[in-house]
């Protein structure tokens, strides 16, 4: 079995290869899953870690970052061969190799051997072409600084990811961001529910920022669309919760169940899913079944 330390350098990099157009389409993304599963010797830490390549863009300055680490990490000829198998085991994943494919992967294997000069270019493309068959049948950031909040706060994540590519600017302490991050993850869940999030809903999550934390109007928009992205869809809300018990009281506990209320009732309306979504969510906030229906009432009567 290769260590543990070349299965992820080489896995970062073919993630970094298959956005090099800077980007993939939501198709695309599973392809990528499906092929960096068959790497030989996965596990569910290293998949986690994988993750955080394979969701969010990954810009040229870090894929050659990637690409250094991989040269850096092949230490013997045994390193060389697992590379260049599983490189092999990749075009290979629906059963038909093309003769352009064979070519890209000799082109690599003699890139590995010159330091990894143009490496990328290469595997961009095998990446590519081995994707699109599945389908059918930054400034250098090292985001692994960052693997404990893409799992325990991925709003918060997203959040330092844009404003480190200068796409907003928040002067806001670190623990108030973060607990903003918290709160923004669980109100664009019960968002999300309906798949669909409306412009009251959107509303409602940057109101809310507003009003409880004492942010600014820009400000709150800004979390409100990480929290609310695509990027953030799929976070585990009640690891999310979880968290936030962490670093809040009771009463502040109390207020989010009130606010998830509210985001729920933005558009004039509670569904019966919402409901059930936030009442798992207060079991995680070690929010009682009364104060759970207290808080339900409360919100029911304003919408009346």
């Amino acid at each position: 079995m290769a260590r543990e330390s070349l299965l992820l350098a080489l896995g970062r990099v073919i993630a970094a290869a298959a956005w090099a157009d800077g980007e993939i389409t939501h198709d695309e993304i599973n392809s990528l899953k499906d092929l960096l599963l068959r790497l030989p010797g996965m596990t569910q830490q290293d998949w986690s870690r994988l993750d955080m390549y394979i969701e969010t863009p990954v810009n040229a300055d870090e894929r050659q970052r990637l690409v250094d680490q991989l040269g850096a990490t092949m230490f013997s000829n045994k390193d060389r061969q697992f590379v260049i198998d599983a490189l092999n085991e990749l075009i290979q994943a629906d059963g038909a190799v093309t003769d352009d494919e064979k070519l890209v992967v000799n082109e690599i294997i003699q890139q590995i051997d010159d330091t990894g000069i143009g490496l990328m270019g290469g595997l961009s493309r095998l990446v590519g072409s081995a994707m699109n068959r599945r389908s059918d049948i930054v400034n250098a950031p090292n985001r692994e600084d960052y693997f404990e909040d893409f799992i325990k706060n991925k709003v918060y994540y997203e959040v330092q990811r844009r404003l480190g590519l200068g796409e907003g600017q928040l002067n806001l302490p670190e623990d108030t961001l973060r607990r903003l991050s918290l709160a923004g993850g669980m109100m664009a869940q019960i968002a999300h529910v309906d798949k669909t999030i409306t412009n009251e809903e959107f509303d409602a999550i940057a109101s809310a920022f507003q009003e409880t934390w004492g942010i600014d109007a820009q400000q709150a928009t800004f979390v409100a669309e990480v929290s609310t992205a695509s990027e953030t869809a799929n976070l585990d809300v009640f690891r999310t919760a979880r968290e936030f018990v962490e670093v809040s009281s009771h009463d502040e506990r109390l207020t989010i169940v009130d606010i998830l209320f509210t985001v729920a009732a933005a558009d004039g309306n509670i569904a019966y899913e919402e409901t059930e979504t936030i009442r798992d969510i207060s079991r995680s906030l070690l929010v009682s079944h009364s104060e759970f229906i207290a808080s339900k009432t409360k919100i029911s009567e304003q919408i009346k």
